[in-house]
């Protein structure tokens, strides 16, 4: 019996679940679904209270890979492949993705072809099913497919009907079904295409063209056992679980000791109501203790430090264990970085993480565009007004991710040319991050003014005329 998800997949997709709702700080909903529903009985007395840190994590893994977005280029496809690039709006599609694959592990890209375009399009890999050698996760799979629930109409009887459509990816041949969906989440008879709305124009099989896949999978980061990746959050649930248990309980004490209880000498009261006790929160002590006593109020002595030292010992365990620094979240104690070098040691841990990270986006970004050359030139397809030659070799030049420190850059660059180290337009082109061209027409002008500039000096002091007059 095949269902839907397959009993395998039901854990990856079930994380998925669980690690969108950590991302986007519906902890307590997170912990409930991880302990089986028994997080919201411990805490059915006690408001909760959570903070956010694996969504700051995440985000600072896009923001340090794609917040300075790396120079692409495709030799003489290059005009075609910058279309691609912004008519898929790529820049934000690679940065959403990054923060999806921060907390889920994975990323997928699929390629198709839309009205004659050529359409890239960041997808949920909650709908991906590879095929792979489970012995062997190295390999290319044989097949991708993507499966996703469809609602189907409703019964004679009223009944919503619910079915699930299969598209399957092989080199050069897409394949669609469409089943039934039992109660049980079994797949039931194949359905025909032509008789459901928004699927009777679609083939039951296309070709593709070209002798590769239109869907390239991008994990965070992985071993040789595993053929997806690993969350970002996999080793950090029990410490955001404690950090926020801690703060919870800290902060319910206060709020439930924040009102105190005013204590009076005996007598002060009347015993037939007249002065609502409830309402006041108030109670009388003997009089043999409060003899000439004042009222006052009773409080407690909070003794909070143990909490407090604990919540920050468990912050540390935190920033340690995801790689991330200190000064990255401005928590950083010795205050500011005198110069960009000295802010790049301080973030070395964090550097080495989006480092990691990089490797995988690297491949990744390089193989879809590569195919999505490929697939355009072989089915004449545009992106926007520009068509794709040849598929050219793709290469990519990533920024460090760290915001620039302009003097220290020119200081640098500097020294390279007077050792001979660098040209004149390679340096314009980092300091000023812009393409080749661009720097030779800069090169261009920059020459040009001090030409002008130069002094001008003339080898006849009399400018002819004295020769003139000696005539």
């Amino acid at each position: 019996m095949i269902k839907y998800p397959p009993d395998k997949e039901k854990a990856r997709v079930n994380g998925y679940e669980l690690y969108e709702k950590v991302f986007l700080g519906d902890h307590a909903e997170a912990f409930n679904i991880k302990t089986q529903g028994q997080f919201k009985k411990e805490l059915e007395q006690l408001r909760y209270v959570a903070v956010n840190f694996g969504g700051m994590i995440s985000k600072l893994s896009a923001d340090m890979l794609f917040e300075e977005f790396p120079r692409i280029s495709a030799g003489e496809n290059d005009e075609f492949v910058h279309a691609m690039i912004d008519k898929n709006q790529l820049a934000t599609q690679f940065y959403e993705s990054a923060l999806e694959n921060s907390f889920r592990g994975d990323a997928f890209f699929k390629i198709r072809a839309k009205d004659g375009q050529v359409i890239i399009e960041d997808i949920n890999p909650s709908i991906c099913f590879p095929e792979y050698d489970e012995w062997n996760v190295r390999k290319e799979p044989t097949a991708h497919v993507l499966a996703w629930k469809v609602s189907l109409g409703q019964t004679d009887k009223g009944k919503n009907k619910y079915g699930v459509f299969k598209e399957r990816h092989l080199k050069g041949t897409i394949e669609h079904k469409l089943y039934e969906l039992e109660d049980d989440g079994s797949l039931g008879a194949e359905l025909r295409l032509s008789e459901y709305a928004g699927m009777e124009n679609m083939k039951p099989e296309e070709k593709t063209l070209i002798d590769d896949f239109l869907i390239i999978h991008i994990p965070n980061y992985r071993i040789n056992s595993m053929y997806f990746g690993i969350s970002d959050y996999k080793d950090l649930m029990q410490l955001m679980y404690a950090i926020n248990n801690r703060i919870t309980k800290v902060d319910n004490i206060l709020d439930k000791h924040g009102d105190p209880i005013l204590a009076v000498p005996e007598g002060v009261l009347d015993e037939e109501g007249k002065v609502s006790r409830k309402s006041f929160g108030i109670i009388e002590v003997p009089t043999s203790e409060s003899a000439g006593a004042k009222p006052e109020y009773i409080v407690w002595d909070a003794k909070l430090e143990s909490a407090f030292g604990e919540i920050d010992k468990l912050i540390e365990f935190l920033l340690i264990t995801s790689e991330t620094s200190p000064a990255s979240l401005g928590l950083d104690k010795e205050g500011q970085a005198e110069s960009g070098r000295a802010l790049k040691y301080k973030l070395l841990r964090t550097i080495a993480k989006k480092h990691r990270k990089e490797l995988y986006f690297d491949w990744g970004i390089k193989k879809l565009l590569m195919v999505a050359q490929e697939f355009a030139f072989k089915n004449k397809l545009k992106a926007g007004d520009v068509a794709s030659k040849k598929p050219e070799k793709v290469e990519i030049e990533w920024k460090d991710g760290i915001i620039n420190d302009t003097k220290e850059m020119l200081e640098n660059e500097q020294m390279k040319l007077d050792n001979g180290l660098t040209t004149t337009k390679e340096a314009i082109q980092r300091i000023e991050d812009i393409d080749e061209k661009t720097a030779d027409e800069k090169v261009k002008l920059i020459k040009a003014e001090q030409k002008e500039n130069e002094p001008k000096f003339n080898a006849d002091p009399f400018g002819g005329k004295a020769n003139q007059d000696q005539e």
